[in-house]
């Protein structure tokens, strides 16, 4: 599981500050926990990449995920982008109920 958080900090430079204070404040990068395929390539051969799932093991690292989110963003203003597969939607489910 990947998870990369950057706070960016305001400069010395008023035009770049006001450039700066309509940019998140946060930027969050995720990366889905362990799927079937991550575990057993083999099962690309019979099962299509968007039907790929969890396994027990990613759903533990999204729970973990959820609350290392929760607890580095607390009570801010959230918005989630993700890729439109299975994986990342799975993947925002089961950390949303984590955190």
């Amino acid at each position: 599981m990947v998870l990369s958080s950057f706070v960016f900090q305001g400069t010395h430079d008023k035009t770049q500050d006001a450039f700066c204070e309509r940019l998140p404040q946060r930027i969050v990068l995720l990366l889905h926990g362990q799927s079937e395929a991550n575990a057993n390539h083999r099962i690309l051969q019979h099962k299509p990449d968007p039907k790929v799932e969890l396994t027990d093991l990613g759903k533990k690292q999204a729970e973990e995920t959820g609350r290392k989110i929760r607890s580095l963003v607390g009570d801010e203003n959230c918005v989630f982008y993700s890729f439109l597969s299975r994986l990342t939607v799975e993947q925002a489910m089961v950390s949303l109920e984590g955190g």
